[in-house]
């Protein structure tokens, strides 16, 4: 569907940008075919790196192809609301628009949308702030009291953000002194061979009690099993419908872990939470990192206290996250709460490569303190 609705807005702006335009049929032509290449960045992609989350060019180059691929999407609702305007013009005045107006409101669209997009690409490439967030629970432990958990997510380490941008994540990590640190999926884009070098200062997380995660729809399309292995080598214990229990100043605590849907299209096991927290101490505060938020509702039948997610990346663009919502049962950013459960959906840490653009929707690191209420 992915490809199907930016052709769709490629035949929208072929139809309402290009062909009004009073240049000849030669350079409309030109313009069409430019404007069809950059639409379908990612089928040239998957061509030519057999898929199009992970290119391996130099990353001035993704930068580049990233901020046109942003670009076309931005003109077409700013394409939109031109159109809108010139209707209500066209109607209020009782005539048509002059031919000079569409090259110039065409122009305008580009430049609009292309500054846009290069404010948009600059966001996502920031290190993004603390995000400060704090919990109450009517049954929380005193001795968790203050607890301090660190979420990160969809750090999509990649050409986009190397080894050195992970290397400033995991100092802001540690400058937070966490108890837990917790990594809710899409660790990478790329194979193990191509992003051992980026995904390496991950091993330099510190924390009291140490560091659990779960795999993202990412790592499953880049084998798995391999990532597994391969992110428990660095110390992060991943964690696979199963959990593990923690003693925290002489009180449990249950951190459990789920695989991600996108595991059904390879024959791997899918998200269980009953079998995650199978043999969980009843009276144990229960921790949940399950990468999607959807189906939220399954972990609060099974007694979990917080869910923690990430996927979204908030919608990434101001307006764009509330057709995002519907895709995600209207977890899309920040707290919620369902029933006697927390869930706690991440803007996430960084992006995915082949739409790195953020607009009113900031990344983050974020810091959760949990205790009971004053």
């Amino acid at each position: 569907m992915f490809h199907f609705y930016i052709f769709l807005g490629f035949l929208l702006l072929a139809w309402r940008l290009i062909y009004p335009l009073s240049i000849s049929s030669t350079k409309k032509w030109g313009l069409t075919v430019l404007l069809l290449i950059i639409s379908q960045y990612h089928l040239l992609l998957t061509a030519i790196f057999g898929n199009m989350f992970s290119p391996e060019l130099p990353r001035w180059q993704v930068i580049l192809l990233g901020w046109a691929f942003c670009t076309f999407v931005l003109m077409v609702p700013v394409t939109l609301v031109k159109d809108l305007i010139q209707i209500m013009w066209n109607i209020s005045h009782k005539m048509n628009t002059l031919p000079l107006w569409r090259s110039i409101s065409a122009l305008l669209i580009v430049v609009i949308a292309s500054s846009l997009s290069a404010m948009g690409v600059y966001n996502a490439l920031q290190i993004p702030k603390v995000k400060q967030v704090t919990l109450e629970f009517e049954t929380w432990p005193k001795a968790l009291n203050g607890l301090k958990v660190v979420q990160i997510t969809d750090l999509h380490i990649s050409t986009l953000y190397p080894k050195q941008w992970t290397q400033q994540i995991v100092q802001e990590v540690n400058a937070l002194n966490p108890d837990i640190i917790l990594i809710t999926g899409d660790f990478i884009d790329g194979t193990v061979n191509n992003r051992s070098k980026d995904i390496q200062p991950l091993s330099n997380l510190r924390s009291k009690y140490g560091t659990y995660g779960v795999l993202g729809n990412h790592e499953y399309y880049f084998d798995a099993k391999d990532w597994a292995h391969h992110i428990e080598s660095l110390g992060i214990n991943i964690l696979e419908n199963e959990h593990i229990v923690l003693n925290v100043n002489g009180e449990q605590l249950t951190i459990a872990g789920v695989t991600d849907e996108s595991a059904a299209q390879f024959d791997l096991p899918q998200p269980d939470v009953s079998l995650a927290l199978k043999n969980a101490p009843h009276d144990s505060p229960i921790i949940l990192l399950k990468h999607q938020p959807i189906n939220a509702e399954i972990a609060g039948q099974n007694g979990t206290d917080l869910q923690l997610s990430g996927h979204t990346h908030g919608g990434m663009i101001w307006g764009f996250n509330q057709m995002a919502r519907y895709a995600n049962q209207g977890l899309i950013s920040g707290l919620y709460q369902l029933s006697s459960m927390y869930v706690y959906v991440s803007n996430g840490t960084a992006l995915w490569n082949g739409f790195p653009i953020r607009l009113g929707v900031p990344s983050e690191i974020t810091e959760i303190t949990l205790h009971q209420p004053d």
